[in-house]
């Protein structure tokens, strides 16, 4: 079953309630998300629901909802039975700068302070294939997931898989997640270092077809690789 993890915050009209502050913004919403289940929406409204962690996507081709399917985000969400309770915000081709552009214009406005917010953020691989240094794009990244930490959502920060170096760069691949994996604590609250797994992680593994389809992009299994690391990633928040 295919789920589309597109979340619509729903605002109430509120014309003449008067008052301010974020005690007064969170009487005014209604808290719930919209998602499409099989073109069908769900409306979760449900107080409780409300209490219960909540999970969100960005990033890239690795994350988005495109085939094969399921993809990383539908099986993690499989794994911790959590399939109403997560949106997937990744586009194809995006770079950091894009899912900075996209928390500013969107789920950073989802962050509820009255339950657990997960954001799992996996980026930067179209940053190194447009050739920037593994530094530069750290730093970018880094200041990404710094913004939303400090807004309060636990913060998953990713090391990146292996990658066709024709493609990406080692070097730099390699020195991005290095920068990652020394100071994640310092932006983010858990890492998945997708670069340690040796299924998915060594410099050689892109060429496994078991794992990866064009020597960037993973299978099914290999997104079962990702999901599962990352489902144990996020075990403290839930």
């Amino acid at each position: 079953m295919s789920f589309i993890g597109i979340a619509i915050n729903i605002w109430r009209n509120t014309k003449g309630t008067g008052g301010g502050g974020l005690g007064d913004a969170l009487k005014q919403r209604d808290d719930s998300f919209i998602f499409q289940r099989n073109s069908q929406p769900i409306y979760l409204r449900d107080a409780s629901f409300q209490l219960l962690p909540t999970f969100f996507f960005d990033g890239d081709s690795m994350t988005a909802d495109i085939p094969p399917q399921p993809d990383y985000p539908e099986q993690f969400a499989d794994l911790l039975s959590v399939t109403d309770r997560y949106a997937n915000f990744a586009v194809v081709g995006s770079q950091v700068s894009g899912m900075e552009a996209r928390a500013l214009a969107t789920y950073d406005a989802y962050y509820n302070p009255i339950r657990n917010n997960i954001l799992l953020g996996w980026g930067g691989l179209n940053n190194l294939f447009d050739g920037q240094l593994g530094a530069d794009i750290y730093a970018e990244y880094s200041a990404y997931c710094l913004e939303r930490k400090n807004i309060g959502f636990k913060m998953v920060a990713f090391t990146l898989p292996s990658c066709d170096p024709g493609l990406a760069d080692l070097t730099q691949r390699l020195a991005y997640n290095a920068l990652i994996r020394a100071n994640y604590l310092s932006f983010a609250d858990a890492l998945v270092d997708l670069e340690s797994n040796s299924l998915i992680g060594t410099p050689t593994a892109y060429l496994d077809t078991n794992y990866f389809y064009d020597g960037v992009h993973m299978t099914v299994l290999g997104n079962s690789v990702v999901a599962s690391m990352a489902s144990t990633a996020v075990e403290p928040f839930i």
